[in-house]
């Protein structure tokens, strides 16, 4: 299975400007009603390397991404979304499979909160512009996703999750996938040690990419584990991340991961541990106003 993974993961999406709703004629005394409401967010980083569940999308080289997202917020714990992303990659190239100019990912759903809860529940569709040359029976990368999200917010500084993400067919690779995860962030609003300002936090995620099966290509797909730790710091609107990212995978899964249907791919640089710096920023257009 072609863990060309995706060298991205991210999203653009439309929306148009703030709109109120109507206002009751009476609203209850002391209490403001709930106007709801659209938004735009948007942001962009660049990065040492692109890294997806344990896999260079870059080939260990610099790359960037960028998104654009449509909010709109129905009630104060209902919040719809669709957005657009793209990330620069570099595929190794191998057998007939040619290297596709980028990923775009398009995707959408709905964010919910209820008391310390929020859920986040959506659809990612991967494309891959510029495959061609493919081996039959192999016809491209491109793949949807089915994601569901958690979180519990245990204190104002410590969150605690876990995810899930489903395809019928990864990567064009003809066999199910379920990349399955457990998170955690604390996050320090200030220090005396840091710039009035700045924030700084510490995260992890620990996770299994269960992709057991034979692709239509008769090429074995074995699944990994995976799992990355790092700390960065905020302010305003940036952040800069300092990530390990690490798998289980050796040399010979790594090639069969990517080889589900490219064969004689040059996989050398892309899996293993990865020292990544991340700096990224995000807002939204409500911010300016």
């Amino acid at each position: 299975m072609k863990a060309k993974i995706l060298g991205a993961v991210a999203a653009v999406v439309l929306a148009g400007p703030a709109i109120a709703a109507d206002i009751p004629v009476k609203a209850p005394v002391g209490k403001a009603p709930f106007l709801s409401s659209f938004d735009v967010a948007f942001g962009g980083a660049i990065m040492t390397d692109y890294n997806f569940r344990g896999v260079s999308q870059s080939d260990r080289n610099m790359a960037a991404n960028a998104y654009v997202e449509g909010r709109w917020k129905s009630n104060p714990s209902t919040e719809f979304y669709l957005g657009i992303a793209g990330n620069s990659i570099s595929w190794p190239v191998g057998g007939n499979l040619t290297d596709p100019a980028a990923e775009i990912d398009y995707y959408g759903g709905v964010r919910l909160t209820a008391g310390k809860m929020a859920y986040d529940l959506g659809v990612i569709y991967y494309y891959y512009p510029g495959e061609s040359n493919f081996t039959a029976p192999f016809n491209g990368s491109e793949f949807i996703e089915y994601y569901g999200k958690a979180a519990y917010t245990v204190s104002d500084a410590l969150t605690v999750g876990g995810a899930v993400f489903y395809s019928p067919d990864y990567l064009g690779y003809n066999i199910d996938s379920w990349y399955t995860s457990l998170n955690a962030k604390y996050t320090m609003a200030s220090a005396p040690y840091l710039p009035k300002g700045v924030g700084a936090y510490v995260s992890g995620e620990i996770a299994h990419m269960h992709l057991s099966g034979v692709s239509q290509t008769g090429v074995g797909i074995p699944s990994y584990n995976y799992w990355n730790a790092g700390f960065g710091y905020t302010w305003k609107m940036f952040t800069l991340d300092l990530r390990y990212h690490d798998t289980d995978m050796n040399q010979a899964s790594c090639n069969a991961v990517w080889n589900g249907a490219n064969p004689g791919t040059n996989t050398s640089r892309t899996c293993g541990q990865a020292y990544i710096a991340k700096l990224s920023f995000d807002a939204t257009a409500s911010q300016f106003k």
